[in-house]
C-alpha cells in the first residue's frame, strides 16, 4: 500500500500544476488525485452558478457530483477527501458514506484525513480505505445521546395553558408543552430508538467499514467508544486509523 505521506506529496505536485482541478485541458497519461474538501453543514441550498465575486461555491449535491464524476473519470486514480469540522445530520452523513462506497466499487482508492473529527467525522472518513490523522489531533468519538426541550415551566410564567388530548400511553409527542420532565414511557421510546440507531448506524457502520482492520468487532468498538475520545496516537493503537500524517496543500 502506498504511504500517506507518498501521497500527500503526489497530491500537492497535482494541485500545483492545476491538474486536481478537472478543467479537460489536462494529459490523459497523468494520473491525478481528485480532491474534495468537507466542512460546515454543507447546505443544500442554490448556488449560483458564475457568481460576480470570487469563486462558486459548492453545496451539499455539488460535493456529491465531483465524488461521482470522479469516480468514471478513467484519468482520477484516487480521491483525497479533507474533512475540516462537518456540522451535518445522519442523512447527510449515510450519503456521502454511499457515494464513497460507490466510488470505492470502482477499484479506485479513496484517503481521508481529518485534523480533529467528531463520530460523524470519523463515520464518513471510516469508509474511505486509508485514514489519517496529525499528531496534535483529537478523534471525538462518544456515544449518542438526544435533547428534549420542556416548556410547561415558560408557558406558565407567561400565563400560558397548553391544551392537548393525549391519546395512549405512548403518544408523548405533546409532553413538552404540558410536562416539565419526561415521563418513564417516552424515556423508555427514546431509548429504544437510540439503542437501535447507536448499534446499527454507529456501531455497525464502523465495523462494516473499517473490515480487516484489527480488534473491529461489534463488542471491540464498543468498548473504544466507551473509552473515548482519543488522541491521534491512540486511535491508530486502536486501529481506528490507520497513520499519522500531516496534509501538504
Amino acid at each position: 500500500m502506498l504511504r500517506w505521506t507518498a501521497i500527500t506529496i503526489v497530491f500537492t505536485a497535482l494541485s500545483s500544476l492545476g491538474l486536481a482541478q478537472e478543467d479537460g485541458k489536462k494529459s490523459a497519461s497523468t494520473p491525478q488525485l481528485a480532491h474534495i474538501r468537507l466542512a460546515g453543514s454543507l447546505d443544500e441550498a442554490p448556488v449560483a452558478a458564475d457568481p460576480i465575486f470570487g469563486t462558486a461555491a459548492e453545496n451539499f449535491r455539488t460535493k456529491l457530483e465531483r465524488i461521482r464524476k470522479a469516480s468514471g473519470d478513467k484519468n482520477v486514480q484516487g480521491l483525497v477527501l479533507h474533512l475540516d469540522g462537518l456540522s451535518i445530520g445522519y442523512a447527510k452523513m449515510e450519503e456521502l458514506r454511499k457515494a464513497i462506497a460507490e466510488f470505492r466499487a470502482t477499484g479506485k482508492k479513496v484517503f481521508a484525513y481529518m485534523e480533529s473529527g467528531d463520530s460523524k467525522d470519523y463515520l464518513v472518513a471510516c469508509e474511505a480505505d486509508h485514514v489519517a490523522m496529525p499528531a496534535p489531533g483529537w478523534l471525538m468519538m462518544v456515544g449518542t445521546r438526544t435533547e428534549i426541550m420542556f416548556y410547561k415551566d415558560l408557558f406558565e410564567k407567561l400565563g400560558i395553558r397548553a391544551d392537548f388530548l393525549q391519546m395512549g400511553i405512548f403518544k408523548f409527542a405533546a409532553e413538552p408543552f404540558i410536562r416539565n420532565s419526561m415521563s418513564k414511557e417516552a424515556k423508555a421510546q427514546y431509548n429504544l430508538v437510540l439503542d437501535d440507531f447507536y448499534m446499527n448506524c454507529y456501531i455497525r457502520s464502523i465495523t462494516r467499514s473499517r473490515k480487516g482492520k484489527k480488534n473491529m468487532t461489534d463488542d471491540a468498538v464498543m468498548k473504544m467508544i466507551d473509552d473515548g475520545p482519543f488522541t491521534a496516537q491512540r486511535a491508530l493503537k486502536l486501529g481506528l486509523i490507520d497513520e499519522i500524517a500531516y496534509f501538504y496543500d
